[in-house]
């Protein structure tokens, strides 16, 4: 009985490991097959663990639905024990969850439920984590003047108690901010900062994020050549790790790159299989990112004329994912 229960808490345990190196198929596998043979009747708290680490990989993979049944299941065990810090990490992942779906003011309640239950705990790793993701439901809606505060005062308290992996999130996430509210040399900054801290963590995941943005920022300042080079190693990292988020991403960015480049039936076809993705998974983009992309996407059209361009948006909108990926990549596919 103690090693089957010391081997549940070494998979709880190790759902964080599986989040940050992104090995998250192998996660939810591990997880599923001890929730199954644990059944329903297992130890209350063991079960909201596995069902918060079941959550989670269903959140990075995209898996929206599971990761809802999963984490509402989790949050209910969690009140009926009285573990307030479990209770507040679940309602901070589910704000997560329900900014990237777009409902932006129920992630700032979820958030804020949780910030409140970390402060009254001394939970101050919980408090730097819902502090930041405040901020940043706030810039998605389009308000990153608001949101900025709650990022800085989420990455202070994160230096303050040296963790390091949020020091790494928070840092290019104001990346970002900076970035929205017209300050490209700050943003460029801090994504390097970001990315490099990602690197010594090896948080694989939030490292293409990171190439990802400053691919964006130095294709702004004039070296497309690096930004192309971040942009397809973002991309190979995504499509490794499984995670449809990252790859629509790197898709819509170059397509943006395609259009300032005068490929206009490139940018729609890679735009148009990023649209395609981000319907079956029920993603939502920030508001900035979203009027950017428009904006290229509509001069790309011009520049087509209505025929052609319709024509190259459905082509990328039915061709296989893979495809398209490999355009990117300049590999055949």
């Amino acid at each position: 009985m103690g090693s089957a229960s010391s081997a549940r808490a070494r998979k709880n345990a190790a759902w964080r490991f599986w989040e940050v190196r992104g090995h998250l198929a192998e996660g939810r596998s591990w997880l599923a097959e001890m929730l199954r043979l644990a059944g329903p009747d297992a130890d209350p708290a063991a079960r909201a663990k596995a069902l918060l680490g079941a959550g989670g990989c269903a959140y990075y993979l995209r898996d929206y639905p599971a990761a809802v049944a999963q984490w509402e299941e989790s949050l209910r065990l969690c009140r009926e024990l009285g573990d307030r810090q479990r209770t507040a990490r679940v309602l901070i992942y589910q704000g997560w969850m329900a900014n990237d779906l777009g409902h932006f003011a129920e992630a700032r309640r979820l958030y804020e439920e949780g910030l409140a239950i970390c402060r009254e705990i001394g939970d101050r790793q919980g408090t730097a984590w819902a502090l930041a993701r405040l901020g940043l439901a706030w810039y998605w809606e389009g308000d990153p003047t608001t949101g900025q505060p709650f990022v800085e005062q989420g990455l202070a308290t994160s230096r303050e108690i040296n963790d390091r992996l949020g020091m790494a999130q928070w840092t290019y996430l104001l990346g970002q901010l900076r970035w929205a509210q017209g300050d490209l040399t700050s943003a460029t900054a801090l994504t390097e900062e970001g990315l490099h801290l990602c690197r010594e963590l090896g948080d694989r995941r939030d490292l293409g994020f990171c190439e990802l943005a400053l691919g964006y920022f130095v294709s702004l300042q004039g070296d497309p050549v690096r930004g192309l080079q971040l942009f397809r190693e973002s991309l190979l990292l995504f499509r490794e790790l499984g995670d449809p988020m990252g790859v629509s991403g790197v898709l819509y960015f170059v397509a943006i790159a395609s259009a300032d480049a005068s490929q206009p039936a490139r940018a729609l076809r890679l735009g148009g299989a990023a649209q395609a993705l981000d319907e079956a998974s029920g993603f939502t983009w920030m508001a900035a990112f979203l009027a950017i992309i428009r904006q290229a996407l509509e001069a790309a059209q011009r520049s087509l004329g209505a025929e052609a361009a319709e024509a190259a948006w459905i082509r990328g909108r039915t061709m296989p994912l893979e495809q398209a990926i490999a355009e990117v990549l300049g590999e055949k596919p």
